[in-house]
């Protein structure tokens, strides 16, 4: 009988060797048994790789496989290959699947696999795979041989006797493995209990073995061992073949929905496509046999797209004209001919049309037609009848998608005329194909411009970002960024993008995507609440909510709300029901939190580091559709801006707050304490108590210690002062009244300890009521039920009680409860973004409780410090960044490539990590110098580093001179010192345990907080008085300077709703705003005047009486009414006209474009029932309004 292909694995791997020969030996009679046994073997393969990796070995080989390749030291094609193998075998233990071509496939694939391991198992790197020769059909005699002569050898072992324990042991361990060999060769498609327990005891028993071993080393041993193990691994080089590359490729066309083989369903072989089926038919024909298509893609006889498969090292990108020459090269005429179809369009000159075989259509005559008669004919074919041109191409190399290689991975997709080229992650679906190939573009963008939005009932902003959307798209963009301040509508304009984009047939379907399963409920209700044309809009369409499976065959439009998570998920499921063309237009919410930017990384890191750490989930699900994607936030960043583009519409809170759509806050109140200023000190020699893995343990501070209001409830545990805060709080916020108060804390315990406070606080106040009035919401609520926090939130939104809530992160965003009026901050934050949202929680009208303006209570100097924050710090992303380890610096440094790549710094790669290598040794060196008097693990390190350096390195005095003294000898020869010294990686992580150990645990702070002082912050000024003086100095200083300014003094008739909200920007820079104005006003004049913004500018001025602005309009409309003698009807344009004033302002043609002015005939209506006097009146308006110029 010929020796198996894994012959190699027989005496070192024997558990491995006997599934794989199972599989060998099933190949031609059980394919099934052939992928069953192989995923056996994955099984196998990756739990020994774990074992050896120091790795704990999950229950999911899905899961194994990821924790492997997080290791960054499996090769990327090993964990694709792993992973195909895994499916396989997957479908045929649960859906029988038997196909001989993949089980072909597939065994090649583990042969590759299994020689990889063999080399790292041996450490013969350099060995050659030999060649898989596929073993003839085996009688079931000789098959059975290998059993019987593992039957004879269980028994002869059985009857061996043991002298020594040790003797025994080995006998049972023996006897266990063999037992396990014949449970794998005897087992069919499904194991039978017994069969499984004894196959995964000896697969138990062997990976014991190895774990026993190990456990047998001293820590420092294990460390290099599992060092030297996983650098092995890393450098075994593991390439798929073109064919692997290939069986890999099949395996996404088929994921996608294709019947692909590229082995079967060949052209050279016959395959052909067939009226309903979507076939992917490999090495077509194209214009000579030296011409051959990778792959065309068939929808019934139509053929849709060319794809192209390259190897791992070439550009993916680059192979897209070659399927564009294809696509153009395409014989239609002898397609047609073959399946009695006509072609109606050419690709390029060389595709020439041919006819259906029919008298009436026949090529001469159709020769002989005019052009016009030609199309008249074709007009009357059924649709099945006409072949067109192939409308897309694709390229491919097997590779997953990472966006730091787009042009190396993933699969490319284009216009079959190469307009359009994008990268995906998989291919598209034949519903997808279909459903781009049945829009109507053209006519759909004409409904766009033809239909009115007065139906969508939107509020002009709203209206005009909708415009902004619908502009973008007809431009070609399709990824979209809006910027609209908190509550001002978002959503509603998303509904609205939705209704018209679906409505008009430029859209199938869309998704709104969220991050939180309580924003998706929010999204839900509104979408139920928001009517166009008299009906919800979740009556328009099918809205699927969280949770709901669509219903993808239907003809009606629908939409969908699902949380990213809930797509990643999918998106790693065994069987992924997401294609790339599932959704036509995302619209992705609050899009710029809670997803890290991809990292950048330079062209070295992306040589010689590995590139999946560098992925983020949220990019992942975002590259993964090929959709129109529209972001929306009140706060764009870099990373949003990257991802959507810049915003294509701004609408700024300062704009919304003069729109009267948001109010305004007041200045804020400063509760201040003497520890707040002075900050906790601590002082050399200390007895302190620290917070360490939930235990208070005591320990000597090694120096004195400070820790300012930053760091209050994160570096040190103050609960007076949280208490101080708490009892400050009554005189300002009664939680018996309708408005609520939102209080943000540092964390979880943080928060338990402030609603245990403020209840203490308030609990004379509201009795029996106070633990329902005062709630914490935060993740950790309801032990983590997303469904009780959701009900918790409904409960903040709409009912009396809770009215104080105090949370960490999950109410920073997106939660709309129109009531609260209080923000209290106990957690400083160093993000702008992050504190605009916060704040965005209180910026909502409410009329229920008649709100005006909300407040906000500063306990930890935010205020301030957000202040001082520059533009630059207003946008910064988080990024996800790979925390190196020093061993992975030494690879980089040894690496001869990276020696030899030079950075834009002029250094190598290499020298560059030899940095970083040096700078974090040296770094971990000085503060164990620092602690050794003061921590006794430290100081046993250090004596032992200490001793192994002069031993090894005789010419250096102790530790601290080895970074130096590394960085001297550059990057190859420090590798090669390191190398030979494996110490120095290894002592390295147990000085750093020693020297971290309870250094971040809070330490508590016991004492007292000192006198406290509640206060307001006046713009950065200590007293109202010196703010309102400040404003007056402004306004006179730059009165000639800002155009805007001058108009408001001197020309107001002139003054634009544009050059107002450009002026309330420029004052916003200088902290001067409406509400504090008035508010200073109040407190340091006693005057309590409803004045507005242009009037407290005329006043600062010129000494413009300061009237309010309500009584203006009055006074102004009777002078108006009265000097042109108006009639009744006239008098409403009048009125009409004086509140479009009341709400903007400013009063000019624009005023006329929005609101009830243009519903009621817009400008030329209004001056035809003035009497053609609408000028002058207007002008005189706003002259009555604000009094003569200066």
């Amino acid at each position: 009988m010929q020796k198996s292909n894994f012959e190699f694995l027989r005496t070192t791997s024997p558990n491995m060797f006997n599934a794989l020969l199972s599989a060998e030996q099933n190949l031609h009679n059980d394919p099934n048994i052939t992928l069953v046994k192989l995923r056996m073997f994955g099984e196998m393969c990756a739990q020994s790789l774990a074992t050896r990796m120091n790795l704990s070995i999950p229950k999911q080989q899905i899961d194994l496989i990821d924790a492997l390749k997080f290791t960054n030291k499996i090769n990327a094609e090993l964990i694709s290959a792993f992973h195909r193998i895994r499916v396989l075998g997957n479908k045929a233990a649960h859906d029988n699947h038997d196909d001989a071509n993949d089980a072909k496939l597939a065994i090649r694939l583990a042969h590759h696999i299994a020689f990889w391991y063999y080399k790292l198992d041996s450490g013969q790197f350099d060995l050659e795979k030999p060649n898989f020769i596929e073993l003839p059909q085996i009688d079931n005699q000789l098959a059975n041989k290998e059993l019987e002569a593992l039957r004879d050898e269980l028994t002869a072992l059985r009857k061996k006797s043991a002298t020594t324990d040790e003797a025994l042991k080995i006998k049972e361990n023996k006897v266990v493995d063999f037992k396990g060999y014949i449970a794998v060769l005897e087992s069919r498609q499904t194991e039978s209990e017994q069969q499984a327990k004894v196959r995964i005891a000896a697969l138990e028993a062997e990976l014991a073995k190895q774990r026993e071993q190990f456990e047998g080393l001293n820590k420092e041993q294990q460390t290099a061992k599992v060092h030297e193990f996983t650098e092995q691994a890393k450098k075994n080089k593991f390439e798929l073949t073109e064919a692997e590359t290939r069986f890999i490729i099949d395996g996404q066309l088929r994921q996608a929905g294709w019947e692909a083989d590229s082995e079967k369903l060949k052209y050279s072989k016959g395959a052909r496509p067939e009226a309903g089926k979507n076939r992917a038919i490999s090495e077509w024909v194209i214009d000579s046999a030296q011409h051959k298509a990778d792959y065309v893609l068939f929808i019934g006889l139509q053929p849709v797209a060319i794809v192209e498969a390259k190897k791992k090292a070439l550009s993916v990108q680059d192979a897209l004209p070659q399927a564009k020459y294809y696509a153009e090269n395409f014989n239609y005429q002898e397609h047609a001919e073959e399946n009695e179809l006509v072609f109606v369009g050419g690709a390029s000159a060389t595709a020439k049309p041919a006819v259906k075989k029919r008298p009436t259509l026949s090529l001469n005559k159709v020769a002989e037609e005019t052009k016009a008669t030609y199309q008249a004919a074709n007009s009357e074919l059924r649709e099945q009848d006409k072949l067109k041109p192939i409308p897309y191409i694709y390229s491919a190399n097997g590779r997953e998608y990472l966006q730091q290689i787009k042009s190396q991975s993933g699969i490319w997709c284009a216009n079959a005329d190469g307009t359009k080229q994008h990268v995906l992650s998989a291919f598209h679906s034949p519903q997808d194909i279909q459903a781009k190939l049945c829009k109507n573009r053209k006519k759909s963008l004409e409904w766009l411009e033809t239909h009115d939005k007065k139906e969508l009932d939107l509020f002009k902003p709203s209206e005009l970002a909708v415009d902004a959307i619908e502009d973008a798209i007809e431009a070609g963009q399709e990824n979209l960024l809006v910027a609209m301040a908190t509550g001002t509508g978002k959503t509603r304009v998303a509904g609205a993008t939705m209704y018209r984009l679906l409505t008009s047939g430029l859209c199938r379907n869309a998704l709104f995507l969220v991050d939180r399963r309580s924003l998706g409920t929010q999204a839900v209700n509104s979408f139920k609440e928001y009517r166009i044309r008299q009906m919800p809009l979740a009556d328009h369409y099918n809205l699927y909510e969280l949770g709901e499976k669509t219903d993808q065959a239907g003809d009606k439009p629908w939409i969908q709300i699902a949380t990213v998570q809930s797509l990643s998920l999918m998106l790693q499921s065994e069987n992924n029901p997401l294609t790339p063309g599932m959704y036509d237009c995302i619209i992705v919410d609050e899009a710029h939190r809670g997803y890290n930017e991809d990292a950048e990384q330079t062209e070295g890191e992306m040589l010689f580091r590995d590139q999946a750490e560098y992925q983020s989930k949220y990019r992942q699900v975002i590259d993964y559709f090929d959709a129109l994607k529209i972001g929306l936030t009140a706060t764009p960043a870099t990373n949003t801006m990257k991802i959507f583009g810049k915003p294509i519409y701004e609408y700024r809170f300062n704009q919304a707050v003069l729109d009267g759509r948001l109010v305004d806050q007041e200045p804020p109140i400063i509760i201040d304490t003497e520890l707040t200023q002075q900050g906790v000190q601590f002082d050399k020699g200390t007895t302190v108590e620290q917070l360490v893995d939930g235990e208070i343990i005591e320990g000597v501070l090694p120096e004195e210690l400070n820790i300012d209001i930053s760091g209050f409830n994160r570096k040190v545990l103050v609960p007076e002062f949280n208490r101080a805060v708490c009892n400050a709080l009554p005189e300002y916020i009664d939680p018996t009244q309708a408005a609520k108060t939102l209080v943000f804390c540092v964390n979880d315990i943080h928060a338990d300890e402030v609603v245990n406070m403020l209840r203490d606080t308030y609990r004379d106040k509201l009795g029996d009521e106070v633990d329902d009035a005062i709630i914490k919401i935060t993740g950790k609520s309801a032990s983590g039920d997303s469904k009780q926090i959701e009900s918790l939130i409904t409960r903040y939104r709409k009912e009396r009680l809770p009215n104080i809530v105090v949370t960490v992160d999950l109410l920073t965003t997106g939660i709309d409860v129109r009531p609260i009026s209080n923000l209290v901050f106990l957690r400083q934050v160093k993000s702008r973004i992050l504190y605009e949202q916060m704040k965005g929680r209180a910026t909502r009208t409410c009329d229920e409780i008649n709100k005006q303006t909300f407040r906000i209570f500063d306990a930890v100097n935010l205020t301030e410090t957000i202040e001082r924050l520059g533009a630059d710090n207003l946008m910064k992303p988080v990024v996800t960044k790979p925390n190196l380890s020093l061993e992975q610096l030494v690879e980089e440094m040894a690496n001869p490539d990276a020696n030899d790549h030079t950075q834009d710094d002029g250094n190598s790669f290499a020298q560059q990590s030899l940095d970083a290598f040096t700078v974090k040794l040296s770094r971990t060196l000085k503060k164990a110098d620092k602690l050794k008097l003061e921590k006794e693990g430290v100081a046993a390190e250090l004596n032992q580093l200490d001793a192994l350096v002069t031993d090894n390195f005789p010419e250096l005095e102790s530790a601290k001179q080895l970074p130096k003294h590394l960085y001297q000898l550059g990057p190859k020869a420090a590798a090669e010192a390191i190398k030979s010294n494996p110490w120095i990686l290894n002592r390295e992580p147990a000085m750093r345990q020693a020297i971290n150990f309870g250094e971040r645990a809070p330490l508590i702070y016991s004492g007292d907080v000192g006198e406290v002082t509640v206060t307001q912050n006046w713009g950065g000024y200590e007293k109202p008085e010196e703010y309102l003086a400040a404003f007056e100095r402004f306004v006179q200083e730059n009165q000639n300077k800002v155009t805007a300014l001058d108009t408001v003094v001197n020309r107001p008739r002139d003054l634009t709703k544009a050059d107002l909200v450009s002026l309330l920007s420029k004052m916003e820079t200088k902290q001067f705003n409406e509400q504090t104005l008035l508010q200073a006003r109040k407190a340091a004049k006693q005057e309590d005047v409803a004045a507005r913004i242009i009037g407290l500018i005329r006043q600062a001025a010129i000494g413009s009486p300061l009237i309010p602005f309500e009584e203006r309009l009055t006074h102004a409309q009777q002078v108006i009414s009265e000097r042109y003698k108006l009639t009744k009807p006239q008098q409403k344009w009048l009125k009409r006209i004086v509140n479009q004033m009341r709400e903007d302002l400013v009063l000019n043609d624009d005023s006329f474009k929005v609101g009830t002015l243009r519903t009621k005939g817009g400008k030329s209506r209004a001056d035809k029932d003035l009497d053609g006097q609408l000028e002058v009146i207007m002008k005189d308006l706003i002259d009555a309004t604000w009094g003569e110029s200066a």
